[in-house]
């Protein structure tokens, strides 16, 4: 019967036969184009209506095959096995569900044409932190009953707010990749709301790796990063570029984190990193007007911590150079970093605030 719908197994079962036996693939459309009856071996006639195709033999009078249109996400204008258009299609066929999540919801992307399905909200049944739903706790956020999130934003950024109290969760910049500068990849905030520099918006570069180098360029836009050195951060457990992935670099450099400085001498700070706690290499002074270190905030010679160098400066510099025990901060004037004044460091001091002429 024309208007039976026939299960697809068998129908499906002859394709992937044809298809096999063929030399080449071949689109469904020209393997349905080219059945023969079943019954007596005649070629059969594809042939439509508005809901269903079937095979129809001129010799038999039979019908074979009846079944629903389809199309596919990639071009949902024809039916993927009669070629027919301006008819009803009972579903649409897409690519492979890719797995997407979000601080508040799962979901599934189509492989094809990037369209999402089955989006829910992250929730756990056992009350952990995990998500029964996609199997994530990292970065997430567990919805209660008792709060119903939407994201809220703005020119500069974005955040979790509840609908029913106003209860506001996480903040955070608008994220968006180089080839739609103007859309927000996490809140679909879009247009003039979306104002990110250049260089924070998020390119995919493919990489030309060299023994000890990289360099890239953006898929997307173009965008270059020039030639780098590997690198890894400080606390990396493993030897792995984190610009371009490759394992085991050689010569690969430490990034470090926050790095804090405090004074070691009058030349130099000391530097430490509290990513990973290590003592670093001393750096130069980086000294300001009033040559006070923009690093750790020491004033080079200022012996009484008076915030100025002045005459009493001066006079401490002097007694600490004639033996006098008179100040604790030697550091702020010894170049040398040997834990005492001699004329050297004297001079220094002197000449780095224009006091004097070289007296020493």
């Amino acid at each position: 019967m024309k208007k039976a719908i026939i299960p697809l197994l068998m129908l499906l079962l002859l394709l992937v036969s044809m298809q096999s036996a063929c030399a080449e693939q071949v689109s469904l459309v020209s393997i349905w184009n080219n059945f023969v009856c079943p019954n007596c071996g005649t070629k059969t006639m594809p042939d439509y209506d508005s809901t269903h195709h079937w095979l129809y033999c001129p010799t038999c009078k039979l019908e074979h095959y009846a079944s629903c249109h389809y199309t596919a996400c990639t071009d949902t204008v024809f039916c993927t096995v009669c070629n027919a258009s301006g008819v009803h299609f009972d579903f649409l066929e897409h690519g492979e569900d890719i797995p997407q999540q979000d601080e508040l919801y799962h979901w599934y992307q189509c492989s094809d044409c990037g369209s999402l399905s089955l989006r829910e909200l992250h929730t756990s049944e056992d009350g952990s932190d995990v998500c029964s739903g996609c199997g994530l706790s990292e970065g997430i956020y567990i919805t209660s009953d008792a709060h119903h999130y939407r994201y809220g934003f703005n020119s500069s950024g974005h955040w979790l707010v509840c609908i029913d109290c106003n209860e506001v969760l996480t903040e955070g910049p608008h994220t968006a990749n180089c080839d739609y500068p103007n859309y927000c990849t996490i809140c679909n905030a879009a247009g003039a709301l979306v104002n990110i520099p250049e260089e924070a918006l998020h390119h995919t570069y493919l990489f030309t790796i060299t023994a000890d180098s990289h360099s890239g360029v953006c898929r997307d836009c173009g965008k270059s990063t020039g030639t780098e050195a590997h690198y890894r951060s400080c606390t990396s457990p493993t030897a792995v570029c984190e610009g371009c992935g490759t394992k085991n670099a050689a010569g690969i450099s430490i990034q470090h984190g926050r790095i804090s400085h405090s004074l070691q001498d009058a030349l130099y700070c000391s530097s430490l990193c509290w990513s990973c706690f290590d003592t670093l290499a001393p750096v130069r002074h980086d000294l300001d007007s009033t040559n006070t270190c923009r690093q750790c905030q020491m004033m080079i010679g200022d012996m009484d911590w008076s915030n100025t160098f002045d005459e009493q400066d001066i006079l401490i510099l002097l007694q600490s150079l004639a033996g006098w025990d008179v100040s604790p901060f030697v550091a702020l004037c010894d170049t040398g970093n040997d834990g005492r004044i001699d004329p050297i460091d004297v001079e220094y001091v002197l000449l780095l605030h224009a006091v004097f002429e070289p007296i020493l």
